[in-house]
């Protein structure tokens, strides 16, 4: 982290400061977080950056366990499924159109990707008892 607030206020992060290349965004502007959510359990903290990277921080002890680069554009929405559904799944959803289904049991390890999507994927929930994912457009 560094000193430079002008990220905070930028929510679209169009933001060029004077020290930036002339290419529009940082590499700090490309790998800003855009997205977390917390396990349910409180256990793991999952984020998504503007570049498609997801990063897994364990938060008993604040360290990174996972660093992977599960989407093509930013990743705009993350969702743990609920724990009174018997399952453990992370899933994620981007620009690039996809959202990847993952088992939080399993090291993270991919479960299905759903790619027919016209657009992008903003938002997903699960819902009820049963998984029942809900993509928003």
């Amino acid at each position: 982290m560094n000193d430079n607030s002008d990220a905070l206020l930028d929510v679209e992060g169009t933001a060029v400061s004077s020290s930036e290349k002339t290419d529009g965004l940082s590499s700090e502007s490309r790998n800003a977080v855009r997205s977390i959510c917390v396990r349910p359990d409180g256990r793991h903290l999952a984020s998504g950056d503007r570049s498609g990277t997801l990063r897994i921080h364990d938060l008993t002890c604040l360290k990174e366990i996972l660093k992977a680069d599960v989407h093509e554009s930013e990743i705009v929405c993350l969702e743990y499924s609920k724990p009174h559904t018997g399952m453990n799944l992370l899933v994620t959803a981007s620009q690039d159109r996809l959202i990847h289904v993952l088992d939080v049991d399993k090291d993270y390890s991919l479960l299905q990707t759903l790619d027919e999507h016209s657009s992008s994927v903003t938002a997903v929930h699960f819902t009820g008892n049963n998984i029942l994912l809900i993509p928003h457009r």
